[in-house]
């Protein structure tokens, strides 16, 4: 594997919300730390940017959905996107979630301890316009949006 090399290397942020499927439904924060714990992450065909992901970019994860609004953890891609294959005779796979089609490797996985919430930042991130602030959720539908470093910066620093 070959990272980015720093002037080459991108941000962004993962929305993750529950998944529902039939009766089933898989919580989003269950969702993160199931795939996160095996340095995997998993998407559909139609995820915004994924085609941008290359190997050394940063990523970092929002949880979004009912009594949830805050980022949770940080991870490195590690890999080139690809289209997942049902094998669960290894132990280090995770098994393929309803709707997604591609999946990644990811390193430096970090799950924080205490979750940060995204309101006390919604003035200070450049994505989100102050003419819309009363809509902020709308900028965080986005599958995988990319971020500005300074953004990025802004979200994980202090994120323990």
């Amino acid at each position: 594997m070959r990272l980015s090399r720093a002037k080459d290397v991108a941000y962004f942020m993962v929305s993750v919300n529950d998944l529902e499927y039939g009766d089933l439904v898989l919580p989003a924060d269950k969702t993160l730390k199931a795939l996160l714990r095996k340095n995997t992450w998993q998407m559909g065909d139609s995820a915004a940017n994924r085609r941008a992901l290359k190997p050394g970019d940063y990523l970092v994860f929002y949880l979004a959905g009912t009594n949830r609004s805050y980022f949770a953890a940080t991870a490195r891609v590690s890999s080139e996107t690809r289209a997942i294959f049902e094998d669960y005779s290894d132990p280090r796979r995770v098994p393929k979630l309803p709707f997604m089609e591609l999946e990644l490797d990811l390193s430096d996985v970090v799950i924080w301890k205490t979750p940060k919430p995204v309101r006390p930042l919604l003035e200070k991130l450049s994505f989100v316009e102050p003419r819309l602030m009363k809509y902020w959720g709308l900028y965080f539908r986005q599958a995988m949006r990319r971020l500005t470093k300074k953004d990025y910066s802004l979200i994980v620093r202090g994120a323990k």
